[in-house]
């Protein structure tokens, strides 16, 4: 009886950080946009776009838009655009804009317009011609 009331308070101790953590916003040094293409066959390509925080000139009023030179990340067949670890944070860091594109078939782009799943291992040739 005590071994379980003492793993039932280590479950609530670890569930009470967790929200703590949970709650904080971590304030990360970029921005991100989420990016949906539908193509002419209605298959949904999904791709996020992060790009370095503008550091803000509190003297200046002008409202420049700042732009980045940006990185086209394509993962490889059987991958996907999270796979690629710290890489998309080095490059923001350098002053880069980071486009990682999940491909046809592969993580969040595994769905058409109708919410069907469409998973790579299964196309048809046709469907890679696409």
């Amino acid at each position: 009886m005590l071994k379980k009331s003492f793993i039932l308070f280590l479950i609530f101790i670890m569930t009470t950080i967790g929200a703590f953590a949970a709650g904080k916003k971590s304030k990360a040094p970029f921005k991100t946009k989420q990016i949906e293409v539908e193509t002419k066959d209605h298959f949904m390509i999904r791709a996020t776009l992060a790009y370095p925080k503008s550091k803000k000139n509190k003297n200046s009023k002008s409202k420049k838009k700042v732009h980045y030179p940006t990185v086209v990340l394509l993962h490889s067949l059987g991958y996907t655009s999270g796979q690629w670890g710290n890489l998309p944070i080095m490059l923001i860091n350098q002053g880069y804009a980071v486009l990682s594109v999940d491909l046809r078939g592969h993580g969040v782009s595994n769905k058409d317009a109708k919410f069907k799943i469409h998973s790579w291992p299964y196309f048809k040739y046709k469907m890679f011609e696409h």
